[in-house]
């Protein structure tokens, strides 16, 4: 009920014309400037205004221009496997090896691209559940320290946004670069309704506008879509820090009553229940220690039950895995690069 009532007044003040006037500037997300309070889901605001860009999320429903516009978008994301599929086919018999291993790379690296897309338009209403939680969860925190710390989290979400975006484009960028010095097409893809053009000037400039254009579309969608868990997740750890925070602190304050104790520390049970499945290894383990070293000697014998229940269970590994069977983490990349090394010697 809660998160029903907190969605709808939040969308609204995302969606609409108002709101998004009054969004914050690129550089002030990028150095945490503003005299209002940053909110988590700042941190993923140039993420949903770039996919209503790229029409994965529709601007306005129900308008002309609007569907025009995602039809578009949608046709250059449908296009992109069997441009690239069909131009590797027409380089097997000209290309050198190394430029065909190259374009199969490309070719495969936009296979699921669409597939992708798909997926997040289709739940997306999903992903945007969360805002309404975030929005709970900033509440529980108005202190100075706290709210810095939510600040550092949006800055630091927009500057991974910043970087990964570049390095992506950069690589588009040499591409397209090469392609100019050497006459010829960034990836030579299969363009049937600039291939047929009868003069070669107007042909080879058509296909290689189209080219970049089309490439700098798909690289804008793929890193995106590439740096959103990683801004979900640095927003998980940043809060699951602040709860460590808070929990350190239980029974510190003399004011509190044996009641109030007991709904603070009920409060930060909640918090790690409803993100038990995605919180981070190391965030999670030091949430065992700073429920030990709060002052539970202040407390209740209520209150001490239940802190002793809540450092048992904070005490479970918390991690990410894959398929159900290898962890997500640095050792298995580790690992897995060690292998790769035993490998090639």
């Amino acid at each position: 009920m809660f998160q029903d009532q907190v969605r709808l007044p939040l969308q609204r003040r995302i969606t609409s014309p108002e709101n998004t006037r009054n969004m914050r500037k690129l550089t002030d997300l990028l150095y945490g400037r503003g005299a209002a309070k940053f909110e988590s889901n700042e941190s993923f605001q140039l993420i949903f205004q770039c996919w209503s860009l790229f029409g994965i999320k529709p601007l306005k429903q129900y308008r002309s221009g609007r569907l025009l516009h995602m039809c578009f978008c949608w046709f250059c994301l449908i296009l992109c496997p069997f441009s690239f599929y069909m131009g590797y086919l027409q380089t097997l018999q000209t290309a050198p090896v190394m430029v065909q291993l190259s374009l199969l790379q490309a070719t495969v690296n936009v296979l699921g691209l669409p597939l992708k897309a798909i997926v997040i338009t289709i739940f997306q209403t999903h992903l945007r559940s969360a805002e309404p939680i975030f929005v709970r969860l900033d509440e529980r925190y108005q202190s100075t320290e706290s709210r810095e710390q939510i600040k550092n989290c949006v800055a630091l979400s927009t500057r991974l946004f910043t970087i990964v975006g570049f390095m992506y484009h950069l690589y588009g960028g040499i591409t397209y670069f090469q392609a100019l010095v050497t006459n010829n097409y960034p990836l030579r893809t299969w363009l049937p309704f600039t291939d047929y053009i009868p003069q070669p000037t107007i042909r080879y400039w058509a296909h290689f506008m189209f080219e970049v254009f089309h490439m700098a579309f798909l690289l804008s969608v793929q890193f995106t879509m590439d740096v959103f868990p990683a801004i979900y997740i640095r927003n998980l750890r940043t809060h699951l820090n602040l709860l460590t925070e808070r929990v350190s602190q239980l029974g510190g304050n003399p004011d509190f009553t044996d009641e109030q104790n007991y709904d603070e520390l009920v409060d930060c049970i909640i918090m790690p229940t409803c993100y038990q499945a995605s919180m981070i290894e190391e965030y999670s383990t030091k949430l065992p220690d700073a429920i030990f070293h709060c002052n539970w000697l202040a407390m209740d014998k209520r209150c001490r039950k239940l802190t002793i229940y809540f450092m048992h269970r904070a005490q479970e590994n918390v991690t990410f895995v894959a398929l159900k069977l290898f962890k997500i983490n640095l050792t298995t990349n580790l690992s897995v690069s060690k292998s790769c090394c035993k490998e090639q010697q």
